[in-house]
């Protein structure tokens, strides 16, 4: 009964949680029940679950943020380039029409949900990531010929590295927000953050790993943590946490493999980036990502005439080059750069500029990390998880801006722990 009494406390972050972590879910649930692709299903539950439904009238009395308008407008316009440039029903179609609906649904909160559980309810959604992502990790199912193997056999069900670790990674910044004090709490905190730094490693993607640090100093910068400060608690876990890597590293060869292959792809990429070509990481993924710039840059010399410069060449007008700023200027021009400039890069980091010390708003600005980081490497500009986390950061920030004075008491016991 009490389970039931939480679920339907907390449905509407529940929703936002599942938005966040439903592809990854989904994927696993297509790998070991392919009867269905989950994903989709699980992000339309994640729509319904999201929208503050009340009395059928107030659904569509929205009390939207001007960030959180702007990207719908922008979703809009991207959906017509879309649909003008043929591509009705293509995935990039079903990315964009979710970030509009999902703003709609989140836009129905009309300052009345308190945010103040978020971290607890994102962690308790995505724990079934870490667990699951450990497993499929440790028996090779993610990287390697096993995971080759499967992948070629049936690619519609198999596992994607970086949604394994991105479904760690959500979960580990979750962590991190939840204050444990007790011994037994640290213990596992600790613990389930090794384990995600495991998935992280195993998964040999640069990008994750790099956020996790990233977005672990923001958070404990934001406790205003100093080392001299640090709980004697804090101290022996992460002496305990370093323990075991160093353990792992020695007397466990393929974990040591791992770590020996993410320090030289690590070191490999960043040259590629920079065009250096004389190295190459071991997928070949950095210095290919190198060459479709050059691919990019000569297609906007000599194919694009002077109005394309300001509204783009249209929706497909290039390939995927891993690059979304200049994807999206090639197919949106000027004025659609600036924009995806203006919600990918600007609204998060206005929000880290926040005085507010609010553990959701916090954990939230951690969440858009990698959409920021991504603008000039990582997929492409249409891809919902580049917008959602940053939908969900526009709506917290513009309830806590926003409460009453009797509203403040969601607030009050909600604080970064220090």
């Amino acid at each position: 009964m009490k389970l039931f009494e939480g679920f339907i406390n907390n449905r509407i972050l529940i929703g936002m949680a599942l938005a966040l972590v439903g592809v990854p879910i989904g994927m696993y649930l297509s790998h070991f029940f392919p009867v269905v692709k989950w994903s989709h299903l699980i992000m339309l539950v994640s729509f319904a679950f999201s929208a503050n439904w009340g009395p059928l009238k107030n659904v569509f009395q929205f009390r939207m943020p001007f960030s959180l308008i702007f990207i719908f407008l922008f979703e809009l316009i991207a959906l017509v380039y879309i649909i003008i440039g043929d591509g009705f029903g293509s995935q990039q179609f079903f990315y964009v029409a979710f970030v509009i609906v999902f703003s709609v649904a989140i836009g129905t909160h009309r300052g009345s949900v308190d945010y103040g559980n978020f971290p607890q309810v994102l962690f308790w959604t995505s724990l079934p990531c870490l667990i699951i992502g450990f497993g499929v990790s440790y028996f090779n199912m993610v990287v390697g010929d096993e995971a080759w193997y499967a992948r070629r056999e049936n690619d519609f069900y198999a596992l994607e590295p970086f949604s394994v670790a991105s479904g760690a990674l959500i979960n580990m910044f979750a962590l991190i927000c939840i204050q444990k004090k007790d011994v037994v709490g640290l213990t596992i905190k600790f613990a389930l953050i090794a384990i995600g730094l495991y998935i992280l490693l195993a998964c040999e993607k640069r990008t994750p790993l790099f956020i996790f640090l990233i977005g672990s100093l923001f958070l404990f910068y934001e406790k205003n943590v100093s080392l001299k400060r640090l709980p004697r608690k804090v101290v022996w876990g992460s002496a305990i946490s370093i323990v075991s890597f160093v353990s792992l590293y020695f007397f466990k060869p393929s974990f040591e493999e791992k770590v020996n292959a993410f320090c030289y792809n690590m070191y490999s990429g960043v040259l590629n980036l920079f065009g250096v070509t004389t190295v190459m990481d071991q997928s070949g993924s950095a210095i290919m990502r190198a060459q479709y710039r050059e691919i990019a840059w000569d297609y906007i010399a000599n194919q694009m005439d002077t109005i394309d410069y300001f509204f783009g060449a249209g929706f497909n007008s290039i390939t995927q080059i891993d690059n979304p700023l200049i994807h999206i200027f090639i197919e949106m021009g000027l004025f659609g750069a600036l924009a995806y400039l203006y919600i990918i890069v600007l609204i998060p980091l206005l929000a880290m500029k926040s005085k507010e010390k609010n553990v959701a708003l916090k954990l939230c600005t951690a969440l858009t990390i990698y959409s920021i980081l991504s603008i000039m490497s990582s997929g492409n500009p249409y891809m919902y998880n580049k917008y959602i986390p940053i939908c969900i950061l526009s709506i917290v920030q513009y309830s806590l801006r926003n409460r009453t004075g009797h509203e403040k008491h969601f607030d009050s016991n909600k604080k970064l722990s220090r």
